[in-house]
């Protein structure tokens, strides 16, 4: 997805690592290892603790939309409904 986004805006990138490991990422950012693309939510707390940097490039969205789906008969125990509450509670202190 960044690849193809970037190359839409004229820049050809070029991974040297690769890891689906998001605290691996992190780590190797803020001990100087390279650069990476994560979503706002997961280095947030990094930034205002001036660990790590955020890097705006113009003209450049990569949103995306996610779903939590279920069986639309299926029985949603208290554990599922309290679930499904917290992540809508996730989503509005995302949008804070």
């Amino acid at each position: 997805m960044f690849e193809n986004a970037m190359a839409m805006l004229g820049y050809t990138v070029k991974p040297l690592w690769e890891s689906t490991n998001t605290e691996a990422l992190i780590m190797a950012v803020i001990n100087n290892l390279g650069i990476s693309v994560l979503p706002y939510v997961l280095v947030k707390q990094y930034i205002k603790l001036g660990q790590v940097s955020e890097l705006t490039v113009e003209k450049l969205r990569l949103d995306r939309q996610l779903c939590i789906i279920y069986h639309k008969n299926k029985f949603l125990s208290p554990v599922m409904r309290d679930f499904l509450m917290t992540c809508e509670k996730s989503i509005d202190h995302l949008h804070e």
